[in-house]
């Protein structure tokens, strides 16, 4: 893999840390597509991979987007098991 690739990626921990919410913030929101700086993917065995792009994060970061908490939002968390 193209190490300049790898610079652009980040953690969930990491991203949690930026944001100042939780791990399980930052993965139930990518699972749930309502987090718009990266995603995740399930793979065979039910395991999840996750891509956060450190140049989205930032983006998103610098504009101060508030979090999605409408119903539509909730019903796509609650569909995770992320309430």
């Amino acid at each position: 893999m193209d190490s300049s690739n790898n610079e652009n990626n980040i953690s969930p921990n990491e991203a949690a840390e930026l944001l100042g919410k939780t791990v399980q913030f930052v993965r139930c929101g990518l699972k749930a597509k309502i987090l718009p700086f990266g995603t995740a993917v399930e793979m065979p065995g039910g395991r999840w991979s996750f891509h956060i792009s450190r140049i989205a994060l930032n983006e998103y970061l610098a504009k101060g987007v508030p979090i999605c908490y409408s119903e539509a939002c909730k019903t796509k968390r609650s569909a995770y098991g992320c309430l």
